[in-house]
């Protein structure tokens, strides 16, 4: 006879699993609501749990070519929700704009913080939507590429990443 299967089983295999997290990894890197939305979405869809930290863990991470040196577990579904819901609270959103802000400053801004920057300026203009504040911020975010290109034109790079984040 044959037995039901289990709602808590995760469907996707082993190397899929792997790939949302390394993707959640980014997106939590970046603070990318929409990414860590759509991402989450999938894992739960499927069943998807955290790993358990145990020997045959490392030794998946270690037969994936594109496996993430940071850690050896990346990223967890848990810690990935909670960020999610950080991103909901205007506080933090503020934090983490003053803190990306200085950053931004900077003679070389790093495009990272550029990245992180525009995605928490876009998650404050949806729960905020306050115009003068937004304005001052995408002002900053512009200010931040011209420094790190070091040009009269942000539209003079080769980097597809400075490109796009110019042009919105």
């Amino acid at each position: 006879s044959s037995r039901p299967a289990r709602k808590s089983m995760c469907l996707l295999p082993v190397q899929e699993q792997l790939r949302i997290l390394k993707k959640l990894e980014k997106a939590v890197q970046d603070y990318d609501v929409g990414s860590l939305e759509m991402l989450l979405r999938r894992a739960d869809e499927h069943g998807m749990r955290d790993m358990e930290p145990k020997g045959d863990d490392e030794d998946l991470g270690s037969d994936d070519s594109a496996g993430s040196d940071n850690d050896e577990n990346g990223v967890s579904l848990q810690a990935s929700r909670h960020l999610l819901a950080q991103l909901q609270s205007v506080d933090f959103l503020l934090t983490g704009i003053e803190t990306e802000n200085a950053k931004a400053s900077g003679p070389n801004p790093p495009m990272a913080s550029l990245r992180r920057l525009e995605n928490l300026t876009k998650q404050f203009s949806r729960i905020s939507g306050d115009p003068a504040e937004l304005a001052e911020m995408n002002q900053v975010l512009q200010q931040g590429l011209v420094r790190r290109r070091r040009k009269k034109s942000v539209f003079l790079s080769d980097d597809p990443e400075e490109l796009a984040m110019a042009s919105r």
